[in-house]
């Protein structure tokens, strides 16, 4: 079986060249093919590089790669992937029969790009396309009145579920084929499995992060970036109203009533103004996405349009355009509103931006960061002593958080300390020369 399927597999695909770019950012096809896919910087991190195989018998001297090089031997020791029984998909099979309207199988045609035809037996006797669909619709065929056994293509193109991933790898890109039926020894269709199936432990959104050989500062906890910078807020603006209070004036019960309601007003509008603006941002976010549901529900010919929309998308990231194609597609197969919420629109599905814990945290690192020169100064009753108080307890805050800032972004850390120290002096010195001019004393 597997002798007979890569010889016809590859007399069909011979003199096929495929280009080989740098090997460090190339997809191998799992039995040695190699597609060229140009990667962003974010992208590059999902990719496991101890799963890349490299095939370097098979390349030739000048960076491109025969397909018709590949013989079962080298396959094999090439496909550490395992057998398509491993990936195919089972569960809620889509097909159509012989007898029935090609409009109804059209109607199965949605979201992915071909439907097995079976038989009374569920043995596959073919295969029908949205292509084969998109083609008689431009002609002016009516799909309710012609049966799928008309148009059907045969005989079909299938693989057994023992099949080598890489062997069903190379056919599909040899072929042009996006999905194979799955059959057992007599024929009987148990499974589909898509690019999508094939490529996935190659591109794999959830792949060990433990492999990266390097690690990206950029991507290192924005969250808590952001509390840093909620906190650094809220000391620099609270110690400086102190600072203000308490060099015109002696009164601490005046410095303490500043600074609870500094805190209290604060933490508030910073939580108000975050949930506004976060609630802005996710109404945004899921009116794109409507869009996008709108869109797909507009028939086969917006789906199409939307297809060649994310295709230019990747032709215009470096990816050529018949890889582009294959990409689109098989991440339409998949899942075709994350696909273009993530790369048409940049969003994550997954994780929409959500106002009230913005607004929870905003609050929360606010109050922290306010509370440590206030705790500082509110029991020290010589108001000296208080306004020296202020002062070291908020270079010591801006030092710890402009050190854990600069970590966080993988910046020299007695650079970045200092960087906010020196900010957070200035506050202060304008703060402290405004009380002193007009120095109040309350009773």
């Amino acid at each position: 079986m597997r002798s007979s399927l890569l010889s016809k597999q590859t007399s069909a695909a011979k003199s096929t060249r495929v280009a080989f770019p740098t090997p460090a950012y190339t997809l191998h096809a799992l039995g040695g093919i190699t597609a060229p896919l140009a990667l962003h910087r974010r992208d590059r991190q999902l990719i496991n590089p101890r799963r890349l195989v490299l095939a370097e018998s098979i390349v030739s001297p000048d960076g491109n790669f025969d397909v018709d090089k590949l013989d079962v031997d080298t396959l094999q020791l090439d496909d550490p992937f395992g057998m398509v029984q491993d990936v195919m998909t089972s569960n809620n099979l889509r097909c159509a029969i012989p007898e029935q309207p090609l409009s109804s199988a059209a109607s199965k045609l949605d979201k992915i790009t071909g439907l097995a035809v079976v038989d009374a037996e569920n043995v596959v006797v073919g295969v029908v396309s949205i292509k084969d669909i998109n083609r008689l619709k431009k002609q002016g065929v009516d799909l309710e009145a012609v049966k799928v056994s008309q148009h059907m293509s045969t005989p079909p193109i299938v693989v057994r579920q023992q099949t080598r991933i890489g062997e069903a790898a190379a056919l599909m890109l040899s072929r042009n084929i996006h999905r194979l039926p799955v059959v057992d020894k007599e024929g009987k269709l148990i499974g589909i499995v898509s690019r999508t199936d094939i490529f996935s432990p190659l591109l794999n959104e959830k792949a060990d992060k433990g492999l990266s050989n390097h690690f990206h500062h950029s991507n290192r906890a924005p969250w808590l970036r952001a509390l840093v910078l909620g906190a650094t807020d809220g000391l620099v603006s609270v110690a400086a109203l102190l600072m203000g209070v308490g060099s015109g004036s002696q009164n601490l019960s005046i410095l303490r009533l500043s600074g609870v309601a500094s805190i209290i007003s604060g933490s508030l509008s910073m939580a108000l103004g975050e949930y506004v603006s976060v609630s802005s941002q996710r109404d945004a976010e899921k009116a794109d996405i409507e869009l996008e549901v709108l869109e797909q529900s507009k028939g086969s010919e917006a789906q199409e349009r939307e297809l060649e929309e994310l295709t230019q998308i990747y032709v215009e990231r470096g990816v050529p355009v018949d890889l582009a194609r294959q990409v689109a597609v098989a991440l339409t197969e998949r899942d075709v509103i994350r696909a273009h919420a993530r790369d048409e629109l940049g969003i994550d599905v997954d994780e929409l931006a959500n106002p009230l814990q913005a607004a929870v945290v905003s609050a929360l690192c606010f109050s922290f960061g306010a509370a440590i020169p206030l705790l500082s100064a509110i029991f020290i009753s010589d108001q000296a002593y208080r306004l020296i108080a202020i002062a070291l307890s908020t270079t010591a805050g801006l030092l710890v958080f402009g050190i854990l800032g600069a970590y966080l972004g993988g910046a020299g850390l007695l650079k970045g300390g200092m960087r906010v120290i020196l900010g957070g002096w200035l506050a202060l010195g304008v703060s402290y020369g405004v009380g002193q001019a007009f120095n109040v004393e309350v009773a």
